[in-house]
């Protein structure tokens, strides 16, 4: 594991460490499947049209209009959305498997894909929200270790939706 994403799994466990040594608080959100932390000092927004196929939010630090972190929930990703000179990384745990484009200080964005298995939705077969795909530009080194963090505490809540 590298150095940084150690530090990514420290903050998305304990939370956003500030330069002074304190921990900022967290708040968590239940979207579909999904659980997701998001640091105190940013807001998270509903986009989407209300429709039962996807779900768009927007996270965005508190009092700014950028940079913003967009979370697509559904099955339908236009990924990768943003140009990447590099390919994507891709890795596959128990259940989901992400595609990721590392945090280009160039191009100063992000972009990454998670798909998740075994999800379930009302009585059909499967789930129309089991991908993930998320994206910023625009986005600073800081900027980019928050918004990290808050993609890296996405976890499955619940299997099944009623």
């Amino acid at each position: 594991m590298t150095s940084i994403a150690i530090i990514v799994a420290l903050i998305a466990n304990y939370g956003t460490i500030l330069f002074t040594g304190v921990a900022e608080k967290r708040a968590t959100h239940w979207i579909n499947h999904y659980e997701i932390s998001v640091p105190a000092s940013y807001r998270i927004r509903n986009l989407a049209p209300p429709v039962d196929d996807f779900e768009l939010y927007e996270i965005v630090p508190v009092g700014r209009r950028s940079p913003h972190l967009m979370l697509y929930f559904g099955n339908h990703p236009a990924f990768p959305r943003l140009k990447w000179s590099t390919p994507a990384i891709v890795e596959t745990q128990s259940g989901r498997t992400s595609k990721e484009y590392s945090y280009s200080t160039e191009k100063r964005q992000m972009e990454g894909l998670i798909v998740f298995d075994g999800l379930s939705y009302k009585d059909s077969g499967g789930s129309p929200f089991t991908c993930i795909h998320y994206f910023a530009v625009d986005v600073k080194a800081n900027e980019w270790l928050d918004f990290a963090s808050i993609v890296e505490s996405i976890r499955v809540a619940k299997v099944h939706l009623d």
